[in-house]
């Protein structure tokens, strides 16, 4: 199955994601992104983010912002900025 084409908002999602470590809240991606964080919740439950970034804890929902993201098992073990262009 092909992924999704990602837009600019995903990428600067996932490179905010990167940024941070790896793990971040929805309003931490949003604030390095520099993007609303009800836009950012709503990519992230798209199906063109999907295979990149997972929910941190699958069992915990409905937590608005506070809610952590991770990036998906990709290759990358340690990401560091600039690693997302190995995504794309």
């Amino acid at each position: 199955m092909d992924q999704p084409r990602l837009r600019k908002h995903h990428k600067d999602i996932i490179g905010a994601l990167t940024e941070l470590g790896g793990q971040a809240s929805i309003k931490e991606i949003a604030e390095r992104a520099g993007l609303d964080t009800n836009g950012v919740s709503q990519a992230l439950s798209s199906a063109a983010l999907s295979q990149l970034i997972q929910r941190a804890n699958p069992d915990q929902r409905w937590q608005g912002g506070d809610e952590r993201f991770r990036l998906a098992e990709t290759g990358l073990t340690n990401p560091q900025p600039g690693d997302q262009e190995q995504l794309f």
